[in-house]
């Protein structure tokens, strides 16, 4: 079977979230994105809990330091326009989409090339 192009794999983002590796991989793209925004990364749970602990930190990041979380989203490289395409769905669910999309896609383009 023909191996996959990058942009396929792009497309189908949702099916590697299921792998366990690429979930423990973009926990750990995620870890180095907000270490190097200067926040705390303290998340020792299961991967499955790692939407939860997101929505928490972006929730109190939008309620006491809105610059931190500019910087974050800075600097995973989110797409601000897609959070606020629909203005009328979550705020915090859809920052916390958009962060662990992004981070999968460092993660599937790294891998990618590492082939």
């Amino acid at each position: 079977m023909p191996e996959k192009s990058l942009e396929e794999k792009l497309r189908q983002l949702d099916r590697y979230l299921d792998k366990e590796k690429y979930l423990l991989l973009t926990m750990a793209q995620l870890k180095k994105d907000f270490i190097l925004s200067g926040l705390d990364f303290d998340y020792h749970e299961a991967p499955e809990n790692l939407y939860a602990f997101l929505q928490e930190q972006i929730t109190l990041m939008l309620d006491n330091n809105i610059e931190a979380l500019r910087n974050l989203l800075y600097r995973i490289d989110v797409n601000v326009e897609n959070i606020f395409k629909n203005p009328s769905s979550n705020i915090v669910e859809k920052i916390v989409q958009e962060i662990i999309k992004r981070s999968l896609q460092k993660v599937i383009i790294r891998e990618h090339y590492r082939e």
